[in-house]
This record gives C-alpha cells, structure tokens and sequence, in this order.
C-alpha cells in the first residue's frame, strides 16, 4: 500500500489547470486509481486569501474555483484538526508562510507524503511525493 497524499496549494492549482508545471510522476499519481490523493481546507483558505490581496487571479470567478475543491468530488478534503495545531507547534522555523507550515503539519499528523515543488519544505522531514 502507497502512502497517501496531500497536496500543495500550488500542486492543486496546477492539478485543476492541468498545467505543464505537473511532473511526470505527479501526473500520474493524480489520475491513478490506486493512489490516494487529498486536499486540505489550508488550500481554500490560501486561495481565498490570496485571490482578495491580488496575488493570485483565475479565469473564472474564485467561487467556482473554490467550489470546485470544496465539494470534494475530485479528491475529499482534509479539515484542520487539533492534531494537525500540535503538529505545528514542534515545526521548526525553516518557512514562515502559515499556509505551507500548516500543510506540513497535517501531512506528518496523518502520515501522508506532501505533494509541493518547494524544495524549502524538504527541511522538514516530511515525506514527499513530487
């Protein structure tokens, strides 16, 4: 049995795009149906944020967007559980964006790889699927 998986908030968008940034093996894994591929709230919650500060815009309006990975017809979605805030708080400090750190949090409180480019996040020990 594979490890499941959560992904980034990039990878996410990057995955409802289809964009090329996508590897190979991670183009794989999100259309197997033997891996077990997971969202977190964290992502909606970025997105969100992010789309009312600017730094990030979408061809359609950000509801549909955020509809979309909430429904949780695509992959089911992980919430923020008190674990994952336990978690947390014995990270070191390798990366200060909330989001990411708590992304990192949830996948080591629920044992699953990390799907994310950012090499930063390797210092954490997380495992990582990318």
């Amino acid at each position: 049995m594979t490890r499941p998986i959560l992904l980034d908030t990039h990878v996410l968008i990057w995955a409802l795009n289809d964009d090329r940034a996508l590897t190979r093996r991670m183009r794989t894994l999100l259309t197997s149906t033997t891996a077990t591929i997971h969202i977190s709230v964290v992502s909606a919650w970025e997105i969100a944020i992010k789309h009312q500060s600017g730094k990030i815009t979408f061809d359609v309006p950000v509801e549909e967007v955020l509809s979309r990975i909430l429904d949780g017809t695509t992959w089911p979605v992980l919430p923020v559980l008190p674990a994952h805030i336990l978690d947390l708080l014995a990270l070191p400090m390798h990366h200060r964006d909330p989001f990411d750190r708590l992304l990192v949090a949830q996948a080591r409180a629920e044992g699953m790889a990390l799907a994310t480019a950012d090499q930063t996040l390797r210092k954490y020990r997380v495992p990582m699927a990318w």
